[in-house]
């Protein structure tokens, strides 16, 4: 197969990572998300609840705010030091075996990658908070604010270290509309799709 390496980008409280997993079964390939945060873990002897609020997410929705937050004097500040472990981590995976990769800006670290299939899901905001409230059994205030809050801290994040938007079409080469579809559609789809690509 061409595609050796599927990465998945997706909105929180989408089934990115459901979907990830089901099609990493599925093509009997190796399936990494928070295994990439223990590694992180392990490298930097940090507490992995720290690096899990800290390797996709801003610490500010608002990309100046955060920008001025993470710029220090004294060389990269700890976030930069977490994302450049998370791209080498990320880089040596898809160098090593066929796999899954969901999340940790792994779309654009292996952008260049010519085996490399970039896929995007998203989903609407009602669909999203019955997910996290129902399936995540997260218990929040306001689902529909604090997805809201979560999308633009991880759009800023997104934003920083990759110069892009995170849900623009011209970074994937797939972006899947899941509110009318259970992951094994989506898993479906994505399978048909990279089966065809000689």
């Amino acid at each position: 197969m061409k595609c050796k390496v599927i990465t998945i980008g997706h909105d929180y409280g989408s089934g990115g990572r459901d979907i990830g997993r089901k099609l990493a079964e599925k093509l009997n390939y190796k399936y990494y998300d928070t295994e990439i945060t223990a590694k992180i873990a392990k490298e930097s002897g940090l507490a992995e609840s720290y690096i899990k609020n800290n390797s996709e997410y801003a610490t500010h929705r608002n990309y100046f705010l955060f920008t001025l937050n993470n710029w220090t004097a004294g060389g990269p500040s700890l976030i930069d030091q977490l994302y450049f472990m998370q791209r080498k981590i990320i880089l040596d995976l898809a160098s090593k075996e066929n796999c899954v990769i969901v999340g940790h800006c792994s779309d654009y670290a292996l952008r260049d990658l010519s085996d490399c299939f970039h896929v995007y899901i998203q989903s609407d905001i009602e669909t999203r908070v019955k997910r996290v409230v129902e399936k995540y059994q997260e218990e929040l205030e306001d689902p529909t604010k604090e997805l809201e809050e979560r999308d633009s801290r991880r759009k800023t994040y997104y934003r920083y270290y990759t110069d892009r938007k995170l849900n623009d079409i011209t970074n994937y080469n797939l972006i899947l509309d899941r509110t009318n579809l259970t992951d094994e559609d989506c898993v479906d789809i994505i399978y048909d799709t990279i089966k065809r690509i000689k």
